[in-house]
């Protein structure tokens, strides 16, 4: 069985944008190759709603970039399956 070899980083609060009552915590894990993988877990109000996972990518920034996309996305989703048609960032 291989073991692929991380640096797990503390859970943070998101750096980008989200709508009212949307929280978004990311842990981060950087790659001895210099790679970045991590799980982002998204609340509304106290609820979890989703853990999106993302899988290595080259950068950190690359890896925070396509977080912020699935999350966008994902609350997207969420909001036409629940009828709210104006989730505004804030």
């Amino acid at each position: 069985m291989g073991v692929y070899p991380f640096e797990q980083m503390p859970r943070e609060p998101a750096q980008f944008e989200l709508p009212d009552e949307w929280t978004c915590s990311i842990e981060l894990r950087n790659c001895v190759d210099g790679g970045c993988a991590g799980t982002a877990e998204m609340r509304q109000g106290r609820e979890v709603r989703c853990l999106l996972v993302v899988a290595m990518l080259p950068s950190r920034e690359e890896a925070l970039e396509r977080m912020r996309f699935r999350a966008d996305h994902f609350i997207r989703d969420w909001s036409k399956r629940l009828g709210i048609s104006n989730a505004t960032r804030t």
